[in-house]
């Protein structure tokens, strides 16, 4: 922490500057006429000493204000500074580092409070000394100490219970000194009484309040007193749960020579561990070198072997590479040899597949004249009968006339009762159309000349 900041909160907590601002504070409530009880007035604002008595008597209600604090704090804080649950049997000394670091970090700093400073005086005596040997003396010591130290915390408030009486009766000669100069000024003393009187209340005043002042500072500093007596118990008593049992202890205090045979054994532990300690370094030199020499034939061994393989691989290579080129070569041979006899396969084949394709397009060629002859054949024979169809239907015009006429014939020879007649004669028009149609159309064409309506009328 800065020196600046330490100075600051130095007087930011020291009483006499707290007094001061409360007198001030109280000064200004009177001035200010929120207290006007006339009792207040006669014996705080009446004379310079009571002032000054008032003051220091706020200075000693701070300083109180601020032990009182203090104190209840540590109070509060004494379950929170533990230096953890002790191993099982004894700890090693040389944990006393490390139970240091967490009762730094569970306080403040190493003097924020009682507990915790008495805490680090013992680790650092045992510590110091090795052992918990006499560790019950010194933690009585460091009681005392803090005893001291708690009374002289209480200076200033002594003084100032001490220095506000004698203020009072400084103030008390003061008065009458004063009364008895009037009295003496004064011719009349009918006239001067009066006024000696008033000074005489003056001077036994600031007595009364001065004496007032200094037995509430004195009951105040009583309380205080067994509240931090109360405190310095419980420090004793979490200073012996923590500590007492916790390291081992070897009575060197009770029998002097376990003391040396401990230093001896302590000395033959030293020297083996430092024996043992120069032999872990000429072990790890010669390691070293060996791993050293190791890597250098290894090295040496591998640039020969390398070589050895590098020239035995090369001849490898070339006799491979030789062999790999005439075995190319006469694949290569082979392989021209088979192309050309594949070559000449191919072209006997592509000969006697034209051949084939020409006969086969030659037989093609002839079935398509033939299939062009029958087509024209065919078409001549279309036309005709097409001639043929065209006279058929020129005969089927004449066969209807024909029938036509007959069916009129026969209906006049149902009416003239000549029906025998007139199927001769119709027998023998049939017979004579059949011949005509004949002699057109071919021999096995056959004309239907009456349709099924013109039978139905001939009969």
């Amino acid at each position: 922490m800065p020196k600046s900041n330490s100075l600051g909160a130095t007087l930011l907590r020291h009483p006499v500057i707290w007094g001061g601002l409360g007198s001030v504070a109280f000064y200004a409530v009177i001035t200010q006429g929120w207290i006007s009880h006339p009792l207040v007035t006669r014996y705080c604002a009446s004379h310079p000493i009571e002032y000054i008595a008032v003051t220091l008597f706020f200075a000693g209600i701070a300083a109180l204000l601020f032990k009182s604090f203090d104190v209840a704090v540590q109070l509060g804080s004494l379950g929170s500074v533990t230096l953890g649950e002790p191993p099982v049997g004894s700890q090693a000394i040389d944990e006393i580092p490390r139970l240091q670091a967490s009762l730094a970090k569970a306080a403040a700093g190493p003097d924020d409070g009682y507990l915790v400073r008495r805490l680090h005086e013992a680790l650092q005596y045992i510590q110091r000394k090795g052992s918990a040997d006499s560790l019950d003396e010194h933690l009585r010591f460091a009681a005392d100490v803090d005893l001291g130290r708690m009374h002289s915390s209480y200076a200033l408030i002594r003084i100032i219970i001490w220095a506000i009486p004698i203020l009072g009766f400084l103030g008390t000669v003061i008065g009458i000194t004063l009364a008895l100069a009037k009295l003496g000024v004064e011719e009349d003393v009918a006239n001067s009484l009066p006024l000696m009187i008033s000074g005489l209340y003056v001077a036994f005043d600031t007595t009364a309040l001065a004496l007032a002042l200094s037995m509430v500072l004195m009951f105040g500093q009583f309380f205080v007193d067994r509240f931090e007596t109360r405190l310095l118990a419980a420090v004793d008593d979490r200073t012996s749960a923590e500590l007492v049992g916790r390291f081992e202890e070897y009575g060197a205090a009770s029998d002097p020579q376990l003391a040396s045979i401990r230093r001896m054994s302590e000395s033959v532990v030293e020297s083996t561990r430092s024996l043992v300690r120069q032999q872990a370094e000429i072990w790890k030199s010669s390691i070293n070198e060996t791993h050293l020499n190791w890597s250098r034939a290894t090295q040496s061994t591998g640039k020969q072997l390398e070589e050895t393989l590098s020239r035995s691989l090369s001849a490898s290579l070339d006799r491979h590479a030789a062999q790999i080129a005439e075995s190319q070569r006469q694949f290569a041979l082979r392989q021209e040899q088979s192309l050309a006899a594949h070559a000449t396969k191919l072209d006997e084949a592509r000969k006697k597949a034209e051949a084939a394709e020409q006969k086969r397009w030659s037989e093609i060629a002839s079935t398509l004249e033939a299939s062009v002859q029958a087509l024209h054949a065919q078409q001549s024979a279309l036309g005709r009968q097409g001639d043929m169809l065209m006279k058929v239907v020129d005969a089927t015009g004449n066969v209807r006339q024909l029938e036509s006429a007959l069916n009129d014939n026969l209906a006049a020879l149902a009416g003239s009762r000549n029906f025998e007649e007139t199927v001769m004669s119709l027998a023998a028009a049939i017979q004579l159309l059949t011949t005509r149609l004949n002699g057109v159309g071919s021999p096995n064409a056959r004309v239907e000349l009456n349709p099924p309506a013109a039978r139905n009328n001939a009969a």
